[in-house]
């Protein structure tokens, strides 16, 4: 199938997860009712508003309320809105985020730079009254949903990053167990490159250096166009089941209702459409990058310098609901 042809077949739908984009609705307007006027003016923002593709990963000041501008039962309506979307694993890891940047503001003379505390919500719409959707973000942490009752759930762009990655095990007081953030997202690639033979290795390798950066960052979403690397089809058995549980580990950190479906979507559009493709180093002491694209997913990876890395997942189908939005006008109009 092509793109567009995919794009047809909801991401993820509301007939699947529409329940859980009740429960979000709802943990949306209990943070809302909680929240002064002056809050809630910086935490609002129409549908339609550039701020609600204006993401990132660095270090800023962003659209939406920072936690250090909330009351504790506040942050706690926060959490609870996040943890609607995400499942254990992500949960675990969205907090294993934040406790990184408090390891990095307690070694920075720079403390208002690295601040575990500037990580903002932001919400776009009204939740749970037509199209809406939600954004939580700050320093290696992006998480993006919107939501089109009726029609779907669309979770990309979604970012995890970790600094300092090695070592760093960090507490998960939600959950009382300890988590290394994407510790599973290289150890799984590592397990798959290494065990590729010399020519599917050449097939794979598509750089001898790793870039500086993820390729489809803010505003280069759809950079990629075309699939490169080794395809999935011809991987031996062992390294394309280790690929799929890649992909799983990434799926993995929302929620099931949404994990689900997205790995169904990427199933019905043909795992051995999907490539593995390398760059840099393959001993994980290197700096490396890979990435997982197909017609429903680009995943990127890199490790920027040795203490330093970055994933990324895009559904270059349905970025920010796009096509959730185009089939709600369609929809909405008809007889119009």
């Amino acid at each position: 199938m092509a793109q567009q042809e995919m794009a047809a077949v909801p991401a993820v739908p509301w007939a699947t997860a529409g329940a859980l984009g009740e429960r979000m609705a709802r943990a949306a307007v209990a943070l809302i009712e909680a929240l002064d006027d002056g809050q809630r003016a910086r935490t609002l923002h129409p549908f339609t508003s550039a701020a609600r593709r204006d993401w990132h990963y660095v270090p800023r000041t962003r659209p939406g309320l920072p936690l250090r501008a909330m009351r504790a039962p506040q942050k706690k309506l926060v959490w609870a809105l996040v943890d609607a979307a995400l499942g254990v694993e992500g949960a675990a890891k969205a907090r294993g985020v934040l406790a990184l940047e408090a390891i990095l503001h307690a070694r920075t003379s720079d403390k208002a730079y690295r601040d575990p505390e500037n990580y903002a919500i932001a919400l776009f719409g009204e939740p749970g009254r037509g199209p809406w959707g939600w954004r939580f973000e700050g320093h290696h942490l992006s998480l993006n949903l919107t939501l089109v009752p009726n029609v779907g759930i669309a979770v990309t762009p979604h970012f995890l990053g970790a600094n300092p990655f090695s070592g760093a095990v960090v507490p998960d007081p939600s959950h009382g167990r300890l988590v290394r953030v994407l510790e599973q997202e290289s150890a799984l690639a590592f397990a798959i490159v290494n065990g590729l033979d010399d020519d599917a290795l050449r097939r794979a390798v598509i750089a001898v250096d790793s870039p500086a950066d993820i390729v489809g960052g803010p505003g280069r979403e759809l950079h990629l166009r075309e699939p490169q690397g080794l395809p999935l089809d011809v991987m031996p058995a062992e390294q394309r089941n280790r690929a799929l549980a890649l992909l799983e580990t990434f799926f993995g950190h929302l929620a099931p209702e949404l994990a689900r479906p997205v790995m169904d979507r990427v199933r019905e559009a043909g795992i051995d459409r999907l490539r593995f493709a390398w760059a840099g180093a393959t001993d994980p002491s290197g700096l490396h990058y890979y990435r997982l694209h197909g017609p429903t997913l680009i995943v990127e990876y890199d490790k920027t310098d040795r203490d330093h890395a970055h994933s990324v997942w895009h559904d270059p189908t349905n970025l920010f609901g796009e096509d959730h939005l185009r089939h709600h006008r369609r929809t909405a109009h008809a007889g119009h």
